[in-house]
């Protein structure tokens, strides 16, 4: 192991290097002064791991209270901060020895050196600090752990409100968010407006090509779906089946109307050929509503629902809009 001697009195520190070794420690760098030892420590700051510094041992005499300057900016070092550093003073100065120790050193040694007492002390010291080491080590490895168990936590909280074949939110998710939604909206007053849409002639695709081309469908047409809605804050997820939902909030039956439309057009753009000719399209219904304490958020889904229903009546590939607070009269947008 490495000590670091700091001493400025010549023949001081060939007294000491000759007890550390007595002591049985052969590795001993020496310097004359607090400077030299700050100016090794900066080294020792960009130095690899295994430096050769495991405990410093200093004279606090050096030029007065220099020696305690050192051990204090010692111990602030980043390559050094965990390095246990041992005082070495005359039982005559009290206020040295206690302001060593106050600015970090971990033991004190007086003069006259004696071997085996010095052995007993920096192995001690050593110990001491490979411990401190050891239970820091052990509660970053805590740390990690705790860090991993969250994220793993997360994931699985994640995956549990998605849906795996599209991507998108679950029915559980929609269920959780819409009720949030809805309190939120009554609370805060605002709009809020659900969009249900419906894959058209979804069971003559899924008859014709198959259930694996069956899933690429509604996973194009979730993505599309994601896609077209800009906002952070609103959700899609996938209603059941060949049905998505989209919720809304603070937006109103125009606002609402008008992204659904982009959902509408953004499905038709992605030019899924269906066996019956053409493209593969969404019918859409729309619902807004000013949520109060009375109604609930299945209300609103009902309207949407509703509308929805009114769009696949009426020709399919368009959109239907109602709103909630007030009789349910279908505005189309072809």
């Amino acid at each position: 192991m490495g000590i670091l001697v700091v001493d400025d009195h010549g023949s001081r520190r060939s007294l000491t290097r000759q007890a550390l070794r007595e002591a049985g420690f052969d590795d001993v760098l020496t310097v004359a002064s607090a400077r030299e030892a700050l100016e090794l420590v900066e080294r020792e700051d960009s130095a690899p791991r295994d430096s050769r510094v495991d405990l410093v041992l200093i004279d606090v005499r050096i030029a007065d209270t220099h020696g305690v300057e050192a051990c204090r900016r010692i111990k602030a070092a980043r390559a050094l901060r965990n390095v246990p550093v041992v005082v070495i003073a005359g039982a005559d100065r009290p206020d040295l020895l206690e302001a060593a120790m106050a600015a970090g050193a971990v033991d004190v040694v007086t003069e006259p050196l004696r071997p085996v007492e010095l052995r007993v002390r920096l192995r001690r010291a050593l110990a001491l600090s490979h411990e401190r080491e050891h239970h820091r080590a052990r509660e970053r490895r805590l740390v990690a752990l705790a860090r991993r168990l969250e994220e793993a936590n997360a994931q699985l909280e994640r995956l549990s409100t998605l849906d795996a074949l599209t991507g998108v939110a679950n029915r559980r998710r929609l269920d959780q968010f819409l009720e949030l939604e809805w309190r939120r909206m009554a609370r805060d007053g605002g709009w809020l407006s659900v969009i249900i849409v419906d894959v058209d002639r979804f069971k003559v695709y899924n008859d014709r090509n198959g259930h694996l081309e069956g899933d690429e469908c509604l996973a194009r047409v979730a993505r599309a779906l994601a896609d077209a809605v800009s906002r952070p804050g609103d959700l899609v997820a996938r209603y059941g089946g060949e049905e998505f939902a989209v919720v809304l909030a603070q937006t109103d039956l125009t606002g609402a109307a008008a992204v659904a439309e982009n959902l509408r057009a953004a499905v038709a753009g992605e030019r899924l050929s269906h066996p019956d000719g053409g493209v593969v399209t969404i019918s859409v219904g729309v619902a807004a509503a000013i949520p109060d304490g009375y109604a609930g958020a299945s209300s609103l889904v009902e309207a949407a629902d509703q509308a929805l229903y009114v769009a696949k009546r009426t020709g399919r590939n368009r959109v239907v809009a109602a709103s909630t607070n007030a009789p349910l009269v279908a505005a189309e947008a072809a």
